[in-house]
């Protein structure tokens, strides 16, 4: 019997790709009470460089207060992993479930922080199941 391939997951490097931030509504501008509705979308990208994986998670928010319009922010995280041992669809999930996964609580902080910085009260983005979410996705492909 062949030996098994030896598994292996190392995170090479973790950093904020590109920001966009609009101002649409500043903060001395807001008449009413701030009680925003925020739309969250995450996207997910993966590129295979050599030997290395490269998982690019898109994280776009767009902030109103009743109908106007406060904010629109997009950032792009980017992380580099070093994946060896795993195919498929093991090595699929791994690259849109778990990479997506360690990336997102640093896109968190940045948001935040983006939000945070340009005056508007911090912005906390909910935790994100991306198990649940790449196995709903999986579902909706294999049903097209």
């Amino acid at each position: 019997m062949a030996a098994e391939a030896k598994k292996e997951f190392v995170i090479e490097s973790i950093w904020s790709t590109s920001v966009k931030f609009d101002a649409i509504t500043p903060v001395h501008k807001l008449m009413d009470e701030w009680q925003p509705a925020a739309n969250l979308d995450l996207d997910v990208q993966t590129e295979k460089h050599g030997d290395k994986h490269v998982v690019k998670l898109i994280i776009s928010v767009n902030v109103k207060i009743k109908n106007n319009e406060v904010f629109n922010l997009e950032s792009t995280h980017t992380a580099v992993f070093n994946i060896n041992g795993y195919e498929g669809d093991e090595l699929n999930q791994i690259l849109n479930s778990f990479c997506p996964g360690i990336i997102y609580p640093y896109a968190r902080e940045k948001v935040s922080s983006i939000v945070s910085n340009a005056g508007y009260p911090p912005l906390h983005l909910s935790p994100v199941d991306f198990d649940a979410r790449y196995r709903a996705l999986s579902e909706t492909s294999k049903a097209s």
